[in-house]
């Protein structure tokens, strides 16, 4: 799709407009301080940033998306650390564990990108799940390991989701048919075979919960085998990034960035199949195309 696009011609104003949305952000997270205009949730008792955004999450989301841009052009400005640092910064204001994991996954890979010139490989990005798992502790200890863990949607999709690859192996249970919103939409079968319709977020017409987290509806819907081969895509994706590395390091950096992103957001959200995770994907897309394009490294 992106292959006759060159992305220089409009560098700039990409540049230009991240520094603007950014300026944007900052005046309405402080009004919001202020004034508080906007609806939020209340975090380690402080008010987590959503601004205009149905939820705090979506607006990490778009955050993450301006860091891909930015690291993308950032030749364009001398001064790009600072627009990066200021978007860092305004994702971890929602204080969700996912803004911190990604916001430090995007620091150390500028810090092995660009100062270090470290090539990315499957045991660099192993060394994260520790600090991922450090970061986002307290949550996954609530869902998974505390009192609530049986009436935590995320803990019993998950369970659940085994159960059911296994028996409906090797394909699962079907698109449509578990931890996707279609499936609480028309309210899956499954979800009263495997006890999940009492649990909060999973009743039939209150189903929040749904499709909070990423993994349960691969290996539910697919089965194992489906479930390897997204595994294998993934994969393969990595290693079709490590080529854009001999092109342009901001390439490599923003690629991995938004990747990055998509694999700490899948435990706690649909990311993948996210809508907002279109663009990060139309921008992995279009870094791919540039790499393949240019021959030299800048």
């Amino acid at each position: 799709m992106f292959q006759r696009l060159d992305i220089d011609q409009y560098s700039k104003k990409l540049y230009s407009h991240v520094r603007f949305i950014t300026l944007a952000y900052v005046f309405l997270t402080i009004v919001d301080s202020l004034v508080r205009i906007f609806p939020t949730s209340i975090r380690y008792g402080l008010r987590s940033t959503q601004l205009v955004y149905s939820h705090p999450t979506v607006f990490v989301a778009c955050c993450a998306l301006l860091v891909i841009v930015l690291l993308t052009v950032k030749d364009c400005g001398k001064h790009y650390k600072v627009w990066l640092v200021i978007q860092l910064i305004l994702m971890c204001t929602t204080l969700r564990s996912k803004a911190f994991a990604t916001a430090m996954a995007i620091a150390l890979v500028c810090y092995f990108v660009f100062y270090r010139k470290k090539k990315f490989s499957f045991r660099t990005l192993i060394l994260f799940v520790p600090l991922a798992v450090a970061l986002g502790w307290e949550q996954i200890e609530y869902y998974f390991f505390s009192s609530i863990q049986f009436d935590s949607a995320r803990y019993r999709l998950l369970t659940a989701s085994i159960e059911i690859a296994k028996e409906h192996f090797p394909l699962g249970s079907g698109f449509g048919t578990f931890a996707s919103y279609y499936s609480g939409l028309y309210y899956s079968p499954l979800y009263m075979q495997y006890g999940l319709a009492n649990v909060n977020g999973l009743r039939q017409g209150a189903i929040s919960f749904v499709s909070d987290s990423f993994w349960p509806m691969v290996i539910g819907q697919t089965g194992f085998i489906g479930a390897f081969a997204f595994v294998l895509a993934l994969v393969m994706l990595f290693k079709a990034i490590q080529k854009i590395r001999k092109v342009r390091l901001s390439y490599y950096a923003a690629a991995l960035g938004g990747m990055c992103y998509l694999l700490i957001a899948s435990v706690g959200e649909s990311a993948f199949v996210h809508p907002l995770a279109i663009p990060i994907a139309m921008m992995i897309g279009i870094l791919l195309s540039q790499g393949e394009k240019s021959t030299m490294v800048r």
